[in-house]
């Protein structure tokens, strides 16, 4: 980490875009992860009017239930077991949430089911919420070499569409600036910890202290 870095000129020209005056750079920390988000909805052929259940509440599930909720969606439920983060997606976006310790989603009730945790017991979990011709949103792998065992009849029979997401593009960028300017990802709701560059390796332990920890970020002040 440094308080300067030299971008390659393409990257310049084709993705690095100016933060309007009224857009901290705490929002702006925000920009390249919603940006995977915008990517993986629009893989997903995400819509208006969609319900939607989101299986793992930490940062990224947190992002996904702002944006398909500003995108619209009908209906957004999400699923944890860490009691913060059930309460703030609670408080913010969700229409209902689950804790997995005591209680599930319906199953077959989703349009799309996102599934944020590298974790094969999450993605067949999130098989049996989608509804028949449904959509599975897959977006983080599971360690290399393990196998998830995918029910492929159930898979097959009731029509449901598999769907990965990884990194994103310019254009996803751009939108999700814009959904930074907007308003629609609250920065200081989303950003949990904050640390001086010279406490950076203190940044990197709180991070995996994923109980307590949202999000990250380190200032350059």
């Amino acid at each position: 980490m440094a308080e300067y870095a030299v971008v390659s000129a393409p990257s310049v020209r084709h993705d690095v875009l100016t933060l309007p005056q009224h857009v901290s750079f705490e929002a702006g920390t925000l920009v390249e992860p919603a940006a995977c988000v915008v990517k993986g909805l629009r893989r997903a052929h995400f819509a208006p009017g969609m319900r939607v259940h989101i299986i793992g509440l930490g940062f990224i599930g947190q992002l996904f239930g702002f944006l398909t909720r500003a995108g619209g969606a009908r209906f957004v439920s999400g699923s944890d077991q860490v009691d913060p983060r059930l309460t703030l997606a609670a408080t913010h976006w969700a229409d209902t949430v689950f804790d997995v310790r005591t209680s599930h989603p319906p199953a077959h009730s989703y349009d799309l089911v996102v599934v944020t945790p590298g974790s094969a017991a999450a993605i067949r979990a999130g098989i049996d919420l989608v509804r028949n011709g449904g959509t599975l949103l897959v977006f983080a792998p599971t360690p290399p070499g393990e196998s998830v065992g995918l029910p492929l009849h159930d898979l097959f029979f009731r029509e449901i569409t598999l769907v990965t997401s990884y990194s994103a593009g310019p254009d996803d960028t751009r939108a999700a600036l814009s959904h930074v300017t907007a308003g629609h990802l609250p920065a200081d709701v989303l950003i949990s910890h904050r640390f001086p560059l010279r406490e950076a390796a203190e940044a990197y332990r709180a991070a995996g202290r994923t109980g307590e920890v949202l999000k990250v970020i380190v200032t350059m002040d």
